[in-house]
């Protein structure tokens, strides 16, 4: 269906677009007449794109129509799929936690008496070499887990709870980004030319608009 559009029926519409932008790179007004053409050229480039929009969406709303709908049917079975994966995942790292505290404690404790003189050298080398070592990997024929240590970084503050040097610390850092649309917007709102806040310059500029 796509490629008969794009070969078939756009042709024509192509055909106008590519007669009007050489027209457009061509133009040259110098007169009212000129003025009025270039308004009527402009006018029918305005119905073209109302075409090439219409064509447009006759092909890909269905699409999107369907895409939505084949999302909605996974949506519920990826998320159960994630949820499950990370509960799981979550007490292994818990147990793996639990068991390396144990092993630290255990070592603390034969350390502590070698040190009080409560237990020989010899002794206690033994038994520290019998206490078990945490696996870091676990096997099994259908796969296998490995545990690692991640740094995992949480943000503590909100912007607001920052000083005016961290913010402009991290503003140099690149980790701040600059909202070019709002401050646009707040410029163009202050009413008048200039650079009228720090970074953001405004011209009063002519702009054509077409009513067609």
């Amino acid at each position: 269906m796509t490629n008969d559009i794009n070969t078939k029926e756009l042709a024509p519409v192509k055909a106008r677009i590519t007669k009007a932008d050489k027209y457009a790179q061509e133009l040259v007004i110098k007169t009212d007449d000129d003025q009025k053409k270039a308004t009527i050229a402009l006018s029918e480039l305005n119905k073209i794109g109302d075409e090439v929009t219409r064509r447009k969406e006759e092909v890909t709303k269905p699409l999107n129509v369907a895409l939505k709908s084949v999302r909605d049917l996974f949506k519920p079975l990826e998320a159960g799929h994630k949820e499950a994966i990370a509960t799981i995942k979550t007490k292994l790292a818990q147990y793996h936690t639990a068991k390396l505290k144990a092993e630290a404690e255990a070592q603390a404790k034969i350390t502590a008496r070698l040190q009080k003189g409560t237990l020989k050298e010899e002794t206690a080398a033994r038994k520290l070499k019998e206490v078990a070592p945490v696996a870091k990997n676990i096997k099994t024929e259908e796969g296998a887990v490995q545990y690692r240590k991640v740094a995992v970084a949480t943000i503590t503050k909100e912007i607001k709870d920052l000083t005016d040097a961290q913010i402009l610390a991290h503003a140099k850092a690149g980790y701040l980004k600059w909202d070019e649309t709002a401050a646009k917007k707040a410029a163009i709102a202050v009413g008048k030319e200039g650079e009228v806040l720090a970074g953001v310059e405004v011209k009063i500029e002519t702009q054509v608009a077409n009513i067609r």
